[in-house]
């Protein structure tokens, strides 16, 4: 296997893991944290939830009793101005300008024409044997004992005015009652005031309707019951939102439709009713499983209950895993494309640098390949500032004289040849001489023993032409 593909494959084996235990890490890291903020965002969204229905109940009975608080006073300053006027006639009396009737009936004609409220208003008077001495819409029934008087709920509301007037010089009365100008079959919510004068044994009093209290109030929550459902509505987003009673059921819901229902869910994964695990987890972090209502899959939750003590009311806020998580699935998926096309484009650079690495390498390897085939012609262009290129221009340096050696030898080779050629044309034009010699000496008879000498003496000399001429070859 080739040296860049090994660099290819480690460079980039090793990246990949990184990255990937980079990405695993980054992943279970983002999860865990958004694990907490979830957990976080529903305990405060219960907690608030739970604090907001609280100030719901709150102030209704704030405004109830503000209202109430309102007509008891406006009512009560009704019945002192009866009292004053009363104390009045009654000083008139005293002072002999009137007799006693006199200043009694004067006193029940300015009290009978006494209106307030758009004219729905008025002042009634009994006295302290239970008798109706003043009655501006009944004065037919002026004279009359009403101790038997009753309401439609049976309640004997004289008997409770005077008697309680008597006892504890004021008293408010809460009874029933028809309006003026209405259907006197229709009895309807009143609340009066009534103030003892002992001086005369009467007991001026006078009412209001407290029905318009009631609508009032009833106005004022349903306004806020509906703000309240809208804020349960939007905390139920990517899960459910509900308050419960202890008797299982639904005020409200993040599906309205579901409000006014009972909770009869059953926890999937442990086979309990929903509403019995709340109960035993009271305030709290909890887990559970139902059916979507649309698919029929199972749908996990992770929830927070809140339980109110005032009210006696659960408030929980739970949300579906699958869809808080799905931005995680998402980015997951993104950061695995992300990271094959990280280790793409690292891929292509490594291959990039490995290739600018390798091939001045693979041009080094092929010139040393020609060098050792014997040819030292071909010149290393290799331009590089790095160990590369050091070796390149070692390499060339190592040519360049191993080529100039060559051309020396060449030429050492050519001028051995011109002297081997030399030398041995001497000899040959030395063997010629000896040849002639030899004749002439077998033609003149000479000494046999010179011609042994001689003929070693040639001989010696051709031994030591030849050893000259190995050692100019060699």
């Amino acid at each position: 296997m080739k040296i860049s593909i090994k660099l290819i494959i480690g460079v980039t084996t090793l990246t990949s893991l990184v990255l990937v235990s980079y990405g695993i890490f980054s992943i279970v890291l983002m999860k865990n944290k958004l694990t907490e903020e979830v957990s976080q965002n529903i305990q405060f969204q219960t907690e608030q939830l739970s604090s907001t229905q609280s100030e719901m109940d709150f102030s209704t009975d704030v405004i109830k009793e503000g209202l109430l608080s309102s007509y008891d006073r406006s009512i009560k300053n009704i019945v002192d101005v009866a009292i004053s006027i009363i104390t009045h006639y009654h000083g008139l009396e005293q002072s002999g300008v009137l007799t006693r009737e006199e200043a009694q009936a004067t006193a029940k004609n300015v009290l009978r024409d006494i209106r307030y409220n758009g004219e729905v208003g008025y002042l009634w008077i009994d006295d302290e044997n239970y008798s109706l001495l003043v009655h501006p819409l009944f004065p037919k029934n002026e004279g009359q004992n009403r101790y038997e008087l009753e309401d439609p709920s049976g309640f004997k509301l004289i008997q409770s005015i005077v008697g309680n007037a008597i006892s504890d010089d004021t008293t408010f009365t809460d009874y029933l009652w028809p309006k003026p100008g209405q259907d006197l079959s229709v009895w309807v919510k009143k609340r009066g005031y009534s103030e003892y004068f002992s001086e005369w044994g009467w007991i001026p009093g006078t009412g209001n309707y407290i029905d318009e209290i009631d609508l009032e109030v009833e106005k004022y929550k349903n306004r806020v019951e509906t703000e309240f459902s809208e804020t349960v509505e939007r905390a139920g987003h990517n899960g459910v939102t509900f308050v419960v009673n202890n008797d299982t059921g639904i005020l409200f819901h993040s599906d309205q439709n579901r409000t006014g229902t009972q909770l009869d869910e059953t926890d999937l994964s442990s086979g309990e009713k929903l509403i019995d695990l709340i109960k035993e987890n009271e305030t709290g972090f909890l887990s559970f499983s139902l059916a979507d209502p649309n698919t029929g899959k199972e749908s996990k939750f992770i929830a927070y209950s809140k339980y109110n003590e005032e009210n006696g009311s659960y408030v929980v806020v739970g949300k579906n895993k699958t869809l808080v998580f799905a931005d995680i699935k998402f980015m997951t998926i993104l950061m695995i494309l992300s990271l094959l096309l990280s280790v793409f484009l690292i891929a292509f650079f490594i291959l990039y640098y490995v290739r600018k690495i390798t091939n001045p390498i693979n041009e080094l390897a092929e010139a040393a390949k020609t060098i050792s085939d014997g040819n030292y012609d071909k010149p290393i262009d290799i331009k590089s500032t790095d160990e590369i290129g050091f070796l390149a221009d070692t390499l060339e340096s190592m040519r360049v004289s191993i080529w100039e050696h060559r051309k020396d030898l060449e030429t050492s080779n050519k001028d051995l040849e011109k002297i081997v050629a030399e030398r041995t044309r001497e000899l040959k034009q030395k063997t010629l001489e000896l040849q002639k010699q030899t004749q002439y000496l077998e033609t003149e008879n000479v000494d046999l023993g010179r011609f042994n000498k001689m003929v070693i003496d040639r001989e010696l000399k051709m031994i030591e032409l030849k050893n000259r001429i190995k050692e100019l070859e060699g």
